[in-house]
């Protein structure tokens, strides 16, 4: 063989080498990224119309490009209607997570300022809501603690009883049996 037709095969075999890496990549397959599930499997806190307790609901929703599996499941917590009856979404209406930035262990939950009107209970009904959130993001393994903040900002409490100040843990002890 001479130089020139080994030169030429070279490039033809870098030319076929290349032109397979996009394919698979295209699919998916050997660039070293990995794709997000189109699906995933959340579960949130809610509480029930005693209101004493949370209750743990599954839910499978179609992931948001670039959006966490943690925000994906504020984002059903806050949004979507409960699954059971005996089961209520104490948000209301207009209440948005603007960002949720997860590192070291702590999320930071911001929400807009709707989140400051849905105090409408008490003190239970306070600490229900807030634990709801907390609970709902120390599913996910990264996350030990929660700082709530509402427009970029720490706040004290949402409605005069429950502290949020500083980060928050999750409460086994108002989880109820499904």
């Amino acid at each position: 063989m001479t130089a020139g037709k080994t030169a030429a095969l070279a490039a033809l075999s870098l030319c076929l080498l290349a032109a397979g890496c996009g394919f698979f990549r295209s699919f998916g397959g050997t660039s070293g990224e990995r794709a997000q599930p189109a699906q995933i499997t959340v579960t949130v806190y809610r509480p029930g119309q005693i209101g004493d307790l949370l209750y743990p609901e599954k839910y499978t929703v179609n992931r948001k490009p670039g959006a966490s599996p943690a925000s994906a499941a504020i984002d059903v917590l806050i949004g979507e209607k409960p699954r059971e009856e005996s089961h209520v979404n104490i948000f209301p209406p207009g209440v948005r997570l603007i960002a949720l930035r997860v590192k070291g262990g702590l999320a930071e939950a911001d929400f807009n300022k709707e989140i400051l009107k849905s105090n409408v209970g008490g003190s239970l009904y306070e600490m229900l809501l807030v634990s709801s959130i907390v609970n709902t993001l120390t599913e996910f393994s990264e996350i030990n603690s929660v700082q709530l903040l509402v427009e970029g900002q720490k706040i004290d409490t949402i409605g005069g009883h429950t502290d949020i100040l500083d980060p928050l843990k999750r409460n086994e002890s108002l989880i109820g049996k499904p």
